[in-house]
């Protein structure tokens, strides 16, 4: 009863929040300096991952994720090696994988706010740019509002959406 209290009051946050953070425009980032980010430690966390896959450069290299996501099934616990986002998004079209949930979810963790993220899945050909927004804390949880944009089998999805992070690199919609 009480986690079912606490998901709604989440989700209310986060539609409140959503709402108020307006429009994104054409997912287009601020310049800023990369460097200014490679130190960046996980969001809530002192230790950095071992790699970026290209994030805090703006794209991610969905096919580096790809091996580490068939080789290692992503760890588990502290050893994850690529965070990751759960939860129906976009539809939760089945063009969409674990690589690019992989790519979402490490978006999510190192990019700064209103820096756009794309990449492209190797195997499904789909294009995909994440914008995470303004981070924030909801009961406890560490969170992000964010927009994703996707162009699967030439057709064009976007979401925004709100996700909390729970344990090292678990990402959840919310």
């Amino acid at each position: 009863m009480a986690k079912t209290a606490r998901l709604i009051a989440l989700s209310a946050a986060s539609l409140l929040l959503a709402n108020s953070a307006g429009a994104i425009g054409a997912l287009s980032s601020p310049s800023w300096s990369a460097s200014a980010y490679a130190h960046m430690p996980v969001f809530g966390h002192a230790t950095a991952w071992t790699t970026d896959y290209g994030i805090i450069g703006g794209h991610c290299n969905a096919s580096q994720v790809g091996t580490i996501v068939d080789e290692a099934q992503g760890g588990d616990g502290d050893g994850r090696l690529v965070a990751t986002l759960h939860g129906p998004l976009l539809g939760d079209t089945p063009a969409l994988d674990a690589v690019d949930r992989g790519c979402m979810g490490h978006a999510l963790e190192l990019a700064p706010s209103f820096f756009a993220v794309r990449w492209t899945n190797p195997e499904t050909h789909s294009s995909f740019i994440v914008m995470p927004m303004r981070r924030l804390t909801l009961h406890g949880a560490q969170c992000r509002l964010f927009s994703a944009m996707a162009t699967i089998q030439g057709e064009a999805y976007l979401q925004r959406a709100t996700a909390c992070r729970f344990g090292h690199g678990e990402w959840y919609l919310i």
